[in-house]
């Protein structure tokens, strides 16, 4: 059997198509590929700045915080506390709060015991309150301390 010159013209045409496509989707492919290699570096630059910027947050948040805590001395630094300026802020008034509540109760207490300076003024005993035998007691202990 002999093939026609029709068909192997077909066939050749067919070919050539097949080729062709072949290499149109080599080319996007290549292409594909380099789009992934560009998206994939870009990632890895946002990655690497994310990174870099959490950092650079974390030491202002520290700088803050240790800002906040020389700022105020009469607040002691276990009571502030967080990895936010929001957090330490919150942190800071709770305990600026507790600090003025529990000066509040010292000083309430501080003044409820204060007893006046100098010495009472010195006067006779009250023997009103005292029982007959009593005021007798009492007169006969003057009489021997004299």
């Amino acid at each position: 059997m002999m093939s026609d010159p029709i068909e192997n013209h077909e066939q050749e045409q067919s070919a050539d198509q097949l080729k062709a496509l072949l290499e149109t989707e080599q080319q996007a492919r290549a292409s594909a590929e380099a789009e992934i290699t560009k998206r994939e570096s870009v990632i890895a630059e946002i990655s690497t700045a994310a990174n870099e910027t959490k950092q650079y947050l974390a030491e202002t948040v520290s700088a803050y915080k240790a800002l906040v805590i020389r700022s105020n001395p009469a607040v002691p630094a276990e009571l502030i506390s967080g990895n936010s300026f929001k957090e330490i802020d919150s942190s800071l008034d709770s305990a600026r709060s507790l600090v003025s509540k529990v000066r509040l109760a010292v000083e309430t207490e501080i003044a409820s015991g204060k007893v006046p300076a100098g010495a009472p003024p010195r006067s006779a005993p009250d023997t009103e309150s005292l029982s007959p035998r009593e005021k007798i007691q009492f007169a006969l202990s003057k009489g021997s301390s004299r």
